[in-house]
């Protein structure tokens, strides 16, 4: 029913504890789990020309909700507002030590050749589900995908970089900090892979 006879659209699932049964943050144990689901029409083709910057805004490290998408987001809303304000596309945000960690709504790769780096997320950031179909789908087009720290200074002189996400599928990112970047050969056999084992 929610698809509304379109073949493509964007599901939402948002799962919460429920309304709070007491004040303060401890739960009670008598709230009621609440799902929310809400339907998105798929969105246009990003620009030709996709731009991403550095983000102003770090995050913070916490191992204990590194890889979960929670509803606490306020680092990404504040990067996607500094995104808007310098005219880019994607922010990629960094650690106060500053390792890049992940764009404020993606999955970042920085492209050598055959070989694509990710950061790993076991202190913060998102493991995104296009993040996990880069990892098991990329051996099958002769790409090799690597954990490894890597810093701004790297993603700065980066030949090319791709980012992962539902919406963006795989993306290329043709400007970062004012400079061009390549585009991975290998990008569009990646993606017909993934397409193929998500059906």
């Amino acid at each position: 029913m929610l698809l509304g006879g379109e073949d493509r659209c964007l599901l939402k699932l948002i799962v919460t504890r429920g309304a709070a049964a007491g004040r303060g943050y401890r739960p009670t144990g008598s709230e009621r789990p609440m799902r929310i689901l809400t339907r998105y029409d798929w969105p246009p083709p990003p620009a030709a020309e996709f731009r991403a910057h550095r983000s102003p805004i770090a995050l913070g490290s916490n191992p204990a909700l590194a890889g979960i998408k929670h509803l606490n987001r306020l680092e990404q809303v504040l990067g996607q507002r500094a995104a808007a304000i310098a005219g880019v596309d994607e922010a990629l945000q960094a650690t106060e030590s500053g390792e890049i960690i992940a764009g404020t709504m993606s999955n970042a790769f920085l492209v050598q050749g055959d070989v694509w780096l990710t950061p790993p997320i076991e202190r913060c950031g998102v493991a995104g589900i296009m993040r996990s179909l880069v990892l098991s789908c990329a051996p099958q087009v002769g790409i090799r995908v690597q954990e490894s720290v890597l810093t701004a200074a790297q993603f700065a002189q980066a030949p090319a970089i791709v980012l992962s996400n539902v919406r963006l599928g795989l993306q290329a990112v043709h400007w970062y900090e004012g400079r061009r970047l390549g585009v991975p050969p290998a990008l569009e056999r990646l993606w017909e892979a993934i397409d193929g084992a998500a059906k």
